[in-house]
């Protein structure tokens, strides 16, 4: 039986197809790149369903438009039952891993109380993340079976304080934090109360973008 071949699937988050020497750039100096697309294949017409972060990258994961995945606008987290291609390369026996930031959940959606724990020798970003399976060690739900302490209101108001101090930094950082004239008061956007459509985004862009 033929070998599995291993590859890896890079993305360059907002990264101008023109600021690449393979395509011509007489500036920018990408010389691994340039070597990968001359052994590959180029796009001289590429065309993306939604040119925004979390929509496109739930896009790439599923094979499946903004509108069918549920992703619309960032704020929107991918469903964590949606099928992504990862998952079939699991199910056909491949070793899956993730590095970098790949952004299909909201970051608010963590537990407010989660800790990271202290591990030797790995930095306090990446603590989370263990070196091995723990399943003794507890994680996450991001908002998946019955409610729990720092779930709901606990997570709510301790999303509010973030928005206001230095830990907050979601997508627009520098306007939540440096402006504080940007945020609208609570009585104009007045959307707490109500579900204005299932799965909305997390600022008031997503709810008039439904």
């Amino acid at each position: 039986m033929a070998k599995k071949p291993n590859f890896l699937f890079f993305i360059t988050d907002q990264h101008r197809a023109d600021h690449l020497g393979c395509y011509g750039n007489p500036v920018v100096r990408t010389p691994h790149i340039d070597s990968l697309a001359g052994r590959g294949l180029t796009f001289d017409e590429f065309y993306v369903s939604c040119p925004i972060c979390m929509p496109n990258r739930a896009t790439i994961l599923t094979g499946r438009t903004p509108s069918a995945n549920g992703a619309r606008q960032n704020g929107i987290p991918l469903s964590l039952d949606a099928v992504t291609f990862v998952d079939l390369l699991r199910a056909a026996g491949y070793s899956t891993g993730l590095i970098g930031k790949a952004h299909f959940q909201n970051i608010s959606k963590l537990d407010a109380s989660l800790e990271a724990p202290a591990r030797p020798g790995i930095s306090a970003a990446l603590a989370p993340i263990p070196q091995e399976p723990d399943p003794d060690r507890p994680r996450p739900t991001h908002g998946v079976g019955d409610e729990a302490p720092g779930r709901s209101d606990s997570l709510w108001n301790a999303t509010r304080e973030w928005r206001t101090g230095p830990r907050y930094d979601l997508e627009w950082t520098g306007q939540w934090q440096k402006n504080p004239d940007y945020r609208v008061p609570t009585p104009y956007y007045g959307f707490e109360h109500v579900e204005i459509a299932n799965g909305h985004g997390d600022w008031v862009g997503g709810d008039y973008a439904v």
